[in-house]
């Protein structure tokens, strides 16, 4: 009893001290209550490194409550991320042996009663690298492409962080690694140097930053500067402006990878059905954005299931907006206030 009143007094104390900094509190409403996420039991990864758990969003409207998984690391070092991102809920998580995948348990469309289904997310994995020594780069990058050996493809995005010759000795050695293909690994500017290392053809050399819209593409691709265009409609300029890049990537017979600037679903997916109309898209998507946000505002989420982003069949873009949710995520200084645009 002792405890219990101690504990009461400290949780008066402390709610004194909050009303104090932010002025006063407000009630728990029925609403307020309702609406809190609400978190499964966790299932941690063989190897003790990873913990994945279903996270409820719940609605009063049951067709768009919302119940995903989502992974985290078990020390806490990197935020954790949704790995489902579908309409039906998925349940009773379990880890492979190897602690390489996920399997659980939904109702998908079409099916008659619960399945069995694995997560199938990514299976190429571009390292984000350049801050570091040109040396322990190289060499971090290796020991993941050593240990992914055979479960995945490895490919850098330098970030224009190297000059031409450490790109000329990190190439070599990516080669001999077998890492797939760098991206703007030098200046954007420098297009004769990322000739030079085009024409080296130690590993494919993917330009990116040196794409600002067609008149860019244009001049890469006539000074053959790049074996692979990342197309990205935010940096070419919109839809029309992305379709172009790719169109004179294509008349001078260089390969297409469909880029992303972490754009949420409306973006991401305005993205694919752009992608989707090129003859081929030989390097693929990093159209991943809305897998790095913890609120959804579709009523029918995005799919990836299968190492694919899914098109949706509807008119447009596809999608709808749930603008329930998205009323509730305004940063307003009021609710209803409206937002002018000009």
């Amino acid at each position: 009893m002792k405890f219990h009143i101690a504990l009461m007094a400290g949780c008066l104390t402390a709610s004194a001290a909050l009303a104090q900094a932010t002025g006063p509190l407000k009630p728990i409403t029925h609403e307020i209550l309702w609406m809190m996420k609400r978190v499964g039991s966790p299932a941690v990864s063989p190897d003790g490194k990873w913990v994945v758990y279903s996270v409820l969003e719940p609605n009063y409207e049951p067709d768009k409550a919302v119940s995903d998984l989502w992974l985290a690391p078990v020390d806490g070092a990197k935020p954790p991320h949704r790995i489902t991102n579908t309409k039906a809920p998925e349940g009773s998580a379990a880890w492979s042996p190897d602690s390489g995948s996920i399997a659980f348990t939904t109702k998908r469309d079409g099916d008659e009663a619960e399945q069995v289904y694995e997560t199938k997310r990514h299976r190429v994995f571009k390292l984000k690298i350049g801050t570091r020594a040109v040396a322990e780069d190289v060499a971090h990058v290796v020991a993941i492409r050593k240990a992914l050996e055979g479960r995945g493809e490895v490919r850098v995005d330098v970030n224009q962080a190297w000059s031409e010759s450490e790109a000329i000795w990190a190439a070599r050695r990516f080669a001999d690694a077998g890492v797939t293909l760098i991206e703007q690994p030098i200046a954007a500017e420098n297009r004769a140097g990322l000739k030079r290392l085009t024409d080296l053809a130690q590993v494919p050399i993917m330009a990116d930053e040196a794409l600002h819209g067609p008149a860019d593409a244009f001049a890469v691709a006539s000074a053959r500067a790049a074996d692979v265009f990342a197309v990205k409609i935010a940096q070419s300029g919109g839809l029309v402006g992305a379709a172009h890049v790719a169109a004179i990537a294509s008349a001078a017979n260089i390969d297409l990878y469909g880029g992303t600037m972490l754009e949420g679903a409306v973006g991401t997916i305005a993205s694919a059905q752009l992608f989707s109309t090129f003859g081929e898209l030989k390097w693929g998507t990093e159209l991943f954005g809305p897998l790095l946000l913890t609120e959804e505002i579709l009523i029918e989420p995005l799919r990836y299931e299968n190492f694919a982003l899914h098109l949706p069949q509807g008119p447009g873009l596809g999608i709808t907006l749930d603008w329930d949710k998205i009323d509730r995520l305004r940063r307003d200084t009021k609710k209803g206030a409206s937002v002018t645009t000009n």
